[in-house]
């Protein structure tokens, strides 16, 4: 299920995402994404501030997405996902073209189409 989010420059999505810590790696489900970071939910211990790695795939466009993140949020069930709010760290300037792309793609497909007349 993909939606435009609430908030302008943001997607809801529903892919996998690779998390790696200094010392381990956790699987994890994109949620949410825009430029400046994105939504993880996944069952893994982070801390406020912690340091990590990420790695995704934008099927759309096939570019995966390599890149480092900080844990600026947790949330813990309350009976939505449990996960972290991750912003990205130095995203380079190809990742950051590629998620707009993506974003203005997924805009375009849920703008409903008017009949011509």
């Amino acid at each position: 299920m993909r939606n435009f989010a609430w908030r302008s420059g943001r997607a809801e999505v529903e892919m996998r995402v690779d998390v790696k810590t200094a010392g381990d790696s956790f699987p994890g489900t994109l949620k949410s994404i825009g430029v400046g970071g994105l939504f993880v939910a996944t069952d893994g211990s982070f801390h406020v501030g912690e340091r990590l790695a990420v790695r995704f795939t934008l099927s759309e466009l096939d570019h995966s997405i390599s890149v480092s993140a900080e844990v600026r949020w947790i949330r813990e069930g309350q009976g939505r996902a449990s996960g972290m709010g991750l912003r990205f760290v130095r995203l380079p300037l190809v990742s950051a073209v590629a998620i707009q792309e993506f974003l203005r793609k997924l805009d375009e497909d849920l703008t409903p189409s008017w009949p011509s007349t």
